[in-house]
C-alpha cells in the first residue's frame, strides 16, 4: 500500500500540475486551440517544462544540499516557504513569456488562477499551515475543466469525473503516507478548485 501511495504521489506531483493542465486544455475542442500552430504548442510546453518542472527540481536539489529543506517531500510547513517563494517568481516569469507570445487571454486567466493558488500556499506556509500542494494542483485541474465547460459550453463531464477519481486516489495516498491530515487535503483541493473560478471574471 505504501509503495502504491508513493507512486501516486510522484506521478501526480504538483510540479507537473501546470504542464498537465495545459496538455489537457490544448486537447479540448475549444476554438482558441484551432488558431494555434503546432510550433506554438511546442514552445509553450518547452517554456512550462523548463520554468515549472526543471527549474523547481534544480532549486529543490540546491536547497536540500544547503540544508534549507530536509527532503524533497518538505514534511514541515516552514520548509516550503523558500521553495514556494522562488517557484512563484518562476511562475510570474512564465506568465510574462506567455503574455509576450500573445497567449489567449482566457488561458492567461487560468494561469493567473494557478499563480494565486501558489501564493495562497505560500501564505499558509508562512503561517505554519502545511496545505496539500498535490490536492491544490488537482483541484485546479478540476476547476479548470468546470470553468472551460461553463465558458465554452462544451461537455467535460468525463474528464471531470476522471480528475475527481484521481484526486480521491492521491488524497488517499497522501493520507496513508501521513503527509497530510484530512483538513489539509480538503483545503488544498478547495483552494485550487475555487481559484480557477476567478478566470471567469
Amino acid at each position: 500500500m505504501r509503495l502504491i501511495s508513493q507512486f501516486l504521489s510522484y506521478l501526480f506531483h504538483p510540479i507537473f500540475g501546470s504542464l498537465m493542465s495545459m496538455v489537457v486544455l490544448f486537447h479540448l475542442p475549444i476554438y482558441l486551440n484551432y488558431r494555434l500552430t503546432e510550433e506554438y504548442f511546442n514552445y509553450t510546453y518547452l517554456v512550462l517544462i523548463v520554468n515549472l518542472v526543471v527549474a523547481p527540481l534544480l532549486i529543490s536539489s540546491f536547497l536540500k544540499r544547503k540544508g534549507w529543506i530536509k527532503s524533497f517531500e518538505m514534511h514541515e510547513a516552514k520548509e516550503r516557504i523558500v521553495p514556494y517563494f522562488i517557484i512563484s517568481l518562476f511562475y510570474f516569469f512564465t506568465y510574462y513569456l506567455l503574455y509576450q507570445i500573445n497567449f489567449p487571454a482566457f488561458y492567461l486567466a487560468i494561469f493567473r488562477a494557478a499563480i494565486i493558488s501558489l501564493l495562497l500556499l505560500f501564505v499558509f506556509a508562512t503561517l505554519n499551515q502545511k496545505i496539500s500542494a498535490h490536492l491544490c494542483g488537482l483541484g485546479g485541474i478540476c476547476g479548470m475543466l468546470i470553468v472551460v465547460a461553463l465558458k465554452f459550453s462544451i461537455d467535460t463531464t468525463f474528464l471531470i469525473i476522471v480528475a475527481l477519481v484521481v484526486s480521491g486516489a492521491v488524497a488517499s495516498a497522501r493520507y496513508a503516507l501521513n503527509a497530510h491530515n484530512f483538513g489539509q487535503l480538503l483545503f488544498g483541493f478547495l483552494i485550487g478548485l475555487l481559484c480557477q473560478f476567478s478566470s471567469l471574471f
